[in-house]
């Protein structure tokens, strides 16, 4: 373990793992799940700082393979959540939660990870994360945790009063019209806070806020099979394309691609090689 820690990986993924609860059982889930697994796809050295219960950390480890690094801190559960679709969209049902991750739960060689991804899922995060990296980390959040809460089992959507204390210490910020319900002002709010945002629209594409201008992206065509997870795909897939070419637009066309090869299989099956978004990209150009 000791070994594992002093690593320094390339892409640090923070956040809970999450069990996604299914008709007939459930399968993983969770921002850092997808994001992982995609780094991994792409051949980029990564580690996951997340929270779970302990008879779920051996599959866990399974899942991800001996060439994503794992830290789980004890919890009592795994976090959990049922995802509904139907023709209004998705409805969540909160199951169970993980416990919180400090800055101090952070080792300190994964500490100087020049790209950081931090996805809550209900809040399991501290607030005082973004600041604990480096400002020469490129330090992404995933905010659809601290965009909603739950009561009775029941999620829902919310605005976040601590938005300006705690995004401003990101560069980097995602989510979707679903989480600000469809409040653009509220979004722009949210983008105002850092230097970059986007904030997704399922099949009708995604928009980047950057130096004050906001620019739609149009989505790729897609056999939609299972949404669960795009939005997770979509960000890492953005953030890690950002990291190399610090192009908003050319990481946003890319990532729409990954979420569109995503979306076509089941969970994390869905999750594209580096190969096959370029072959979505190229499909689309050609015609």
């Amino acid at each position: 373990m000791t070994a594992v820690l002093d690593t320094t990986p390339t892409f640090l993924c923070v956040g809970p793992v999450a069990r996604d609860v299914v008709p007939g059982g459930w399968r993983w889930g969770g921002t850092v799940t997808y994001a992982a697994l995609l780094a991994r796809a792409w051949g980029i050295s990564t580690a996951v700082l997340t929270a779970m219960a302990e008879d779920d950390v051996a599959p866990y480890r399974t899942l991800l393979g001996n060439e994503v690094l794992l830290h789980a801190l004890p919890s009592m559960h795994t976090t959990s959540m049922a995802n509904e679709y139907n023709a209004a969209g998705r409805r969540q049902r909160f199951v169970s939660k993980a416990a919180r991750i400090e800055p101090r739960h952070v080792p300190p060689a994964w500490r100087q990870a020049p790209i950081v991804l931090v996805g809550p899922l209900v809040g399991e995060v501290s607030t005082r994360l973004g600041s604990h990296f480096p400002t020469e980390s490129l330090r992404a959040m995933t905010i659809q945790g601290r965009l909603r809460t739950h009561r009775k089992g029941r999620m829902y959507t919310r605005r976040w009063p601590r938005a300006a204390q705690e995004f401003g210490a990101y560069d980097v910020l995602v989510f979707s019209e679903e989480d600000v319900r469809g409040d653009r002002g509220q979004a722009e709010l949210y983008a105002g806070l850092v230097p970059l945002a986007v904030m997704t629209h399922g099949s009708a594409g995604a928009t980047v806020f950057a130096q004050g201008k906001a620019t739609h992206h149009a989505a790729f065509a897609a056999e939609s099979v299972d949404e669960t997870g795009a939005g997770d795909v979509f960000a890492a897939a953005f953030l890690l394309t950002y990291a190399t070419t610090r192009d908003p637009a050319a990481a946003c066309r890319y990532a729409n691609a990954a979420a569109a090869c995503s979306i076509e299989r089941v969970g994390i099956a869905g999750i594209p090689t580096r190969r096959q978004v370029a072959a979505r990209m190229r499909s689309a150009g050609s015609r």
